[in-house]
């Protein structure tokens, strides 16, 4: 079996200071890809708040 699945690029790696946000898009349409972030949301895109490693995983 073979799987034809999108790249996904959350671009550069980040610094925020204290009180920052960054949004995370994965570019795909959560309608049409299973979304999974390691924070469990299921959305196209997050809004991160905290100091931490993001990633994203779509079937």
């Amino acid at each position: 079996m073979t799987a034809n699945v999108a790249s996904i690029d959350l671009g550069p790696d980040l610094e925020l200071c204290e009180g920052e946000t960054a949004t995370l898009d994965c570019g795909l349409n959560p309608a049409i890809e299973t979304i999974t972030w390691n924070t469990g949301d299921s959305a196209q895109s997050i809004t991160a708040d905290t100091s931490d490693v993001y990633w994203v995983t779509a079937l």
